[in-house]
């Protein structure tokens, strides 16, 4: 239920609406009998104000023909999903349901990733990494900390300490701890000191420093079965990471690979591709995630792995309980999209 100007509406009501009408809109324009023709069940269902049996009646696009039109294609696909990030009051799936297959599935990862694997690894694999090291080596050159400061930058988004609603810059600075690992700080305090602007704001800080032993994993709206896991940072750490995400960015620039334009012309190739056929795309579960440290370590340079391990904090709360996290690129570090991206 929402309210707006003094009155209440129901945004479920609202939506359900909004699929019936899209679905008999679609049946008109497709010249199909409304009363026989595709997704009649979850038609019934909405009707009926039943979003369990609608959920439990699966995924809708099994039915599409795969001889139809694309306008047809395009129309079905659109309606059998216009519901997947659309949580309703009485869903299939709770918030604490949600929340708690997030944490199961994310712990599970974790404890997945810990098994040693690297002591057998096949010759094949081995002279496969190695020549990706060379690649990566040639495209970052050598880690320089003076340009790394250059791209340094407080972030916009919640961090420890300070919650989305306040991530103002003067809240996150003055009213707010100001949080990092002993290596954020201890990095802080020199960053600071060719800084005296900042310097001399930090001094307003009544809070000072805290030291941060493990991050908290929080749980975002993803879809109607699950949440999207993420890790805010320490403010000193998305300060650290940012920079060294940025720097990774100018890096792959130079080599024709902007991140900013790299949607859009992934975007082409893929409408190109779907009518030849003769590429695919590949969508990787918990693709940032999959990498852990001594995988790095294998594929990226020495004074660069290193960089990337300072800015990283490995203890993480889920539910009350610290765990060992093996992944390195959690989502809400600074430089997990470029370097993931370099990597790929």
């Amino acid at each position: 239920m929402r309210r707006t100007r003094g009155k209440r509406f129901s945004t479920d009501e609202f939506m359900r609406y909004l699929w019936i009408h899209l679905r008999s809109d679609l049946c008109s324009n497709l010249g199909i009998d409304g009363r026989t023709s595709f997704f009649h069940r979850e038609h019934d269902a909405l009707r009926g104000r039943n979003v369990r049996l609608y959920r439990e009646l699966g995924d809708s696009t099994t039915m599409t023909n795969e001889n139809c039109s694309p306008y047809e294609f395009k129309a079905i696909y659109q309606l059998a999903n216009l519901f997947k990030r659309y949580c309703f009051a009485d869903d299939l799936f709770t918030d604490q349901e949600r929340k708690e297959n997030t944490n199961a599935k994310f712990i599970g990862l974790q404890a997945r990733l810990a098994t040693y694997y690297d002591r057998r690894m096949p010759l094949g694999v081995l002279n496969l990494l190695q020549e990706a090291r060379g690649l990566v080596r040639e495209v970052l050159g050598k880690y320089s900390e003076e340009e790394h400061l250059v791209y340094c930058q407080f972030g916009v988004k919640a961090t420890i300490g300070c919650p989305a609603s306040q991530a103002y810059i003067d809240e996150k600075l003055c009213r707010r701890p100001i949080t990092g690992s002993k290596e954020h700080l201890q990095w802080f305090t020199n960053y600071c000191a060719g800084d005296k602007l900042l310097a001399s704001v930090i001094k307003l800080n009544k809070t000072g420093p805290t030291h941060t032993k493990c991050l908290l994993n929080v749980t975002v709206p993803k879809s109607y079965k699950i949440d999207r896991g993420i890790t805010p940072n320490t403010l000193v750490g998305t300060l650290y990471t940012s920079g060294l995400g940025k720097l990774i960015e100018l890096r792959l620039r130079e080599i024709g690979l902007d991140i900013r334009k790299l949607q859009q012309a992934h975007g082409r190739y893929a409408e190109r591709f779907s009518r030849t056929r003769t590429h695919a795309t590949a969508d990787l579960s918990n693709a940032s995630n999959m990498y852990v440290s001594s995988l790095l370590n294998r594929l990226l340079p020495r004074e660069w792995y290193n960089a990337v391990k300072r800015g990283v904090i490995r203890d993480v709360e889920v539910d009350g309980k610290t765990y060992r996290c093996e992944s390195i690129m959690t989502m809400g570090i600074g430089f997990t999209f470029p370097l993931q991206t370099l990597l790929f």
